[in-house]
């Protein structure tokens, strides 16, 4: 896949979902560890329905600043707005990713990298596919209350 080397090295270090080498067992493995070094708090969120939802015109955004070829935009474009088969019919699609392509998650990816950059200061985000993780450290906070 051509855009997973440009993109790849951008990704935020603790982002693990639809990644090379990378699952949600590492993201719970992370996670642990941050617990042992004295986080108390890990809040999960979810991005609902990313792939069904996201804005066609982020993905292009981010891609556009890397990407200069204007044949390689035109054919993801073409891609995003290729429409889905219900039934036998065509019907457009205006937002969103193609379930099950392959290009799908790392464009996803792609938006999703912002937000895993933009994190409030003295917090460590951790990203698992469409999930938000983020411990906060908390040495006054008592574990066992927290988890009763």
């Amino acid at each position: 896949m051509a855009l997973e080397p440009i993109y790849e090295v951008e990704f935020h270090d603790s982002s693990y979902g639809f990644r090379p080498n990378r699952c949600t067992h590492h993201a719970v493995l992370r996670c642990q560890q941050m617990l042992q070094k004295r986080f108390t708090w890990i809040i999960e969120g979810d991005v609902k329905a990313c792939f069904d939802e996201i804005s066609h015109e982020a993905i292009l955004g981010c891609l556009r600043e890397k990407v200069m070829d204007n044949r390689f935009l035109a054919l993801i474009h073409r891609l995003l707005k290729a429409g889905v088969n219900i039934d036998g019919v065509v019907h457009p699609t205006e937002k969103g990713v193609p379930q099950g392509g392959i290009v799908s998650p790392l464009l996803s990816n792609m938006v999703l990298n912002k937000l895993d950059w933009f994190t409030p200061s003295g917090s460590v985000s951790e990203h698992c596919a469409a999930d938000m993780i983020s411990p906060r450290p908390s040495a006054s906070v008592d574990i066992d209350a927290v988890t009763a």
